[in-house]
């Protein structure tokens, strides 16, 4: 599909026809080449393909005030099962609905979207203001996540924190980044800076006003460099390969991370399979990237996450513990080799969908033939109860394990491992001595007082609480600091 990549813009309608091999930098470049105040709300990686980003979801920095990227999907392209090629009105409300946030992949093979493109200010403003805890990081913090998801929704106040070595004393410190989008000018931006966070301090010095197309590229860490490289396929930027691991939560009571409420508080969770809408304060993704290659690297790295997970267990959102679907986690379950359950893709489909996996499931049931033409054997699913499983039979043919919110195995590219080389933010290319961080796309926890979160502690398993994850930070800062290790301290 990566040759699919034509682009039509219409202005008059504030429109666009995409086709799905179509990069974000790409799709970004047209749009700004037709108009300086039309744009589209999606992610921040330009390489990252328009068809899996925008059919997962698609958060970005303008979805406080515009949501997501699926929300603004207003009519598509379908090649189905018979090999017809059909838009939204041949393919029924159902389907469109399912391709709008639960993976285009599923349910046929969608070959365009037609979307609806935002008006947004010539110019904006951003910046970005670190702190490390020797600065009062951690009350800022605890700040933040008290306003950030109810701010002024032209403002995303995105957080990152990773472990630094302090250019002071040179010992290990955590650094909070407020990473931030404002859609205006930066004599608006202060005043509600100053009622609503003064506690940050931010002045006009720290911010800097471009145009939202220039933002991008500030985004992307590649602020120096002309709009061309946003056509360019090779990551590059913040988002150079590395070997990289990724998990995704949703928090419903106040602790940490990036902020939602404004606009995706305004959509019903039904509204498009994309369920994480009214009653999230924030989404924390926690990343951890290195650059050295080994077996014994990535047990390592995979190790230090997977406790990291299992410790914020009891802070984030429970039954089920909620998880953003173009951040796909593989630790949450994957398909069998042949053909998998209803009751086990719901270990990850309640996950990803919430209550809307279950219409999912039924929207797939509803063809015959799955994407490669192979048989759907199925019972038509009982509308008071749970869908019955697919069974999937492909004679001759074994398919290829791949994570999947529904219950098909079509043999298609897919991570070759969990941790595989990837892109994104929040990783500091220069310092190659400290392969190990994390971040979190907005973060804040209370945790008792002098504690950090051991990288070395013993504990796993997705919901489990391990006690033994801790030492205080006065202890481990009498041990001596060794390449690679990361902490979070925090109250």
């Amino acid at each position: 599909m990566r040759n699919f990549r034509s682009i039509s813009i219409n202005t008059k309608d504030k429109t666009a026809w995409v086709e799905v091999g179509t990069t974000l930098g790409q799709l970004y470049y047209t749009i700004a080449r037709h108009s300086r105040t039309l744009a589209f709300t999606a992610g921040v990686c330009p390489t990252v393909g328009v068809g899996g980003h925008i059919s997962g979801g698609g958060y970005g920095m303008m979805s406080r005030k515009h949501s997501i990227a699926a929300d603004h999907i207003i009519d598509a392209k379908v090649m189905n099962a018979d090999g017809h090629i059909v838009d939204r009105r041949s393919m029924g409300e159902d389907l469109f609905w399912a391709i709008r946030g639960g993976g285009g992949t599923s349910f046929g093979i969608v070959l365009a979207f037609k979307l609806e493109l935002i008006t947004v200010p010539e110019t904006v403003t951003v910046f970005n203001v670190s702190r490390t805890l020797e600065q009062n990081a951690t009350h800022l913090v605890h700040r933040w996540q008290y306003i950030a998801d109810k701010i002024d929704e032209n403002l995303l106040l995105r957080l990152f924190l990773r472990s630094i070595r302090s250019p002071v004393h040179g010992n290990r410190t955590i650094q909070a980044s407020f990473t931030s989008l404002y859609l205006g000018r930066v004599h608006d931006l202060l005043p509600i800076m100053q009622e609503k966070f003064p506690e940050l301090g931010l002045v006009e010095e720290d911010c800097i006003e471009m145009s939202w197309i220039e933002s991008i590229l500030y985004f992307a860490g590649l602020r120096n460099e002309s709009l061309d490289i946003l056509l360019s396929r090779a990551p590059a930027g913040l988002f150079g390969s590395n070997y990289f691991k990724g998990k995704s939560d949703y928090v419903r009571q106040p602790i940490p991370f990036s902020p939602y409420g404004g606009a995706l508080s305004t959509y019903s969770e039904s509204e498009t399979p994309f369920a994480h809408r009214a009653g999230n304060i924030f989404m924390i993704h926690y990343g951890v990237s290195w650059t050295r290659p080994g077996n014994s690297e990535l047990e390592r790295h995979m190790n230090w996450i997977r406790r990291l997970y299992s410790y914020m267990a009891r802070y984030v959102s429970k039954n089920p513990r909620a998880a953003y679907f173009n951040y796909r986690d593989l630790d949450l379950g994957m398909n069998n080799q042949g053909n998998t359950s209803y009751e086990q893709a719901s270990v990850w489909g309640l996950k990803y969908f919430g209550n809307n996996f279950n219409r999912l499931v039924r929207v797939k049931t509803k063809s015959k033939r799955n994407e490669r033409g192979e048989t759907v054997r199925l019972r038509e699913p009982n509308p008071e109860g749970p869908p019955t499983p697919l069974s999937i039979t492909t004679p001759g043919y074994t398919t290829q394990t791949r994570h999947s919110s529904i219950m098909t195995c079509p043999k298609a590219s897919h991570p070759s491992s969990i941790a595989t080389k990837a892109h994104h933010p929040g990783f500091d290319h220069k310092d190659r001595r400290t392969p190990l961080m994390i971040f979190f796309i907005v973060f804040l926890v209370k945790r008792r007082k002098g504690a950090y979160i051991d990288n070395k502690a013993s504990g796993k398993g997705d919901e489990k609480d391990d006690g033994d994850s801790f030492r205080t930070w006065e202890e481990e800062e009498r041990k001596p600091v060794l390449e690679g290790e990361r902490a979070i301290k925090i109250g």
